[in-house]
């Protein structure tokens, strides 16, 4: 049963998006903590010329700490600048990640992380080729990063953090060959803690009372529905997010906010369809999990650690394919609901004006007059 209670908590890291919090502080929990943040995000670009460009936008992460010393981490940033090195043309990097987070200092309201991720990212951008000619695009590659931080508590739910990270990404040169960015990525955010805590604030004190009635099986059903209420609210704030990200995104959005306003609108017009989409991947994610915990229990040794992590790791990546199919049910909401149509100015038919035809008249004949007649003689 331990080895199963493991493997749980570690394979359910990438369906996470929200912290399921206590009256204890993370460090005494005895079972998994959840939590999730954002906040600003800067990030200094690489460029095949060696020059760095700043780059501001958000970053949202989600984590999972199976102890006080060990969790998973999954992150999300996005930033944008207006101009690459003078060419006019705009960038952005989109990266999502995922991996191992590791605690090895505990100071109660402090703690301090490393972490290893690895994922994909996204990189729009532009290098100056020849005078005012540049070479721009968009290239999505393989990338990971290596890091850390420090989280401090501030009071209950709330928490501090900050962070940062070496960020590996891959962008063309002048000549369009492939080339590796050496990048470095600064993050401050704040833990989101209000909402999933005032929700398990309610279902405690709800299944408490529950356990004063005279019917035994009132507690249970009480908290089995108010698990699904949860679930559900926490999947709208993850569709409400999606959605703004995808906006920032494919509509170059320089204020964020109005693709938060936007996206929040959206995510109640259109929530019957997006979570029952996204309700339908996370039960695929649910089997892919599954899957991975009987191919583990199935196929690894006890002693494997090799095998363990092999399998873990194999259903960590399979467990990406739900997350980026809800991210395309996010796009193609956006495309067909958000997007804001550019109207085409079609030229003016211009008729030819054809001139009326010059009637050329003959020009009258000279009047020469005749000679005066010769004087006659007498």
């Amino acid at each position: 049963m331990g080895k199963i209670a493991v493997c749980i908590l570690f394979l359910v890291a990438p369906l996470v998006a929200q912290r399921f919090v206590t009256n204890a502080p993370p460090t005494a929990a005895t079972g998994p903590v959840f939590e999730a943040s954002a906040g600003y995000a800067y990030l200094a670009l690489d460029t095949p010329s060696r020059q760095r460009v700043g780059l501001s936008g958000v970053d949202a992460n989600a984590f999972l700490d199976f102890n006080s010393r060990w969790g998973m981490m999954v992150d999300s940033s996005y930033s944008r600048i207006g101009n690459v090195l003078g060419t006019g043309h705009s960038g952005n990097v989109l990266s999502f990640l995922i991996g191992p987070v590791f605690y090895p200092v505990d100071l109660g309201n402090t703690r301090i992380f490393v972490h290893t991720l690895a994922g994909v990212s996204l990189v729009n951008s532009a290098v100056p080729v020849k005078g005012t000619y540049y070479l721009g695009g968009t290239v999505t590659r393989f990338s990971y990063a290596v890091g850390g931080g420090v989280e401090h508590t501030v009071a209950g739910p709330f928490a501090i953090r900050v962070g940062a990270d070496y960020l590996r990404t891959t962008f063309a040169n002048s000549t369009a060959a492939m080339k590796f960015q050496n990048n470095v990525r600064i993050v401050t955010g704040i833990v989101f803690l209000i909402v999933a805590g005032v929700l398990f604030g309610l279902q405690g004190a709800l299944v408490k009372k529950a356990e004063d009635s005279t019917i035994e099986v009132l507690p249970f059903t009480l908290e089995m529905i108010s698990l699904v209420l949860i679930f559900l609210v926490m999947t709208t704030l993850r569709i409400w997010f999606d959605l703004a990200e995808v906006d920032v995104v494919l509509s170059d959005q320089r204020a964020v906010r109005k693709s938060i306003g936007s996206a929040f609108g959206h995510t109640f017009r259109g929530l019957g369809r997006l979570l029952a989409s996204y309700v339908v991947i996370t039960v695929v994610a649910a089997i892919v999990l599954v899957a991975g915990i009987f191919a583990w229990i199935k196929f690894v040794a006890p002693e494997g650690v090799a095998g363990a992590f092999l399998i873990g790791q194999l259903t960590l990546l399979l467990l990406l394919i739900p997350r980026f199919w809800q991210r395309g049910v996010a796009v193609a909401y956006w495309q067909q609901w958000m997007l804001v149509p550019i109207a085409v100015l079609e030229p003016i038919p211009i008729a030819p004006v054809t001139p009326p035809p010059v009637v050329i008249e003959p020009m009258p004949s000279p009047v020469i007059p005749s000679a005066p007649p010769e004087p006659q003689e007498l």
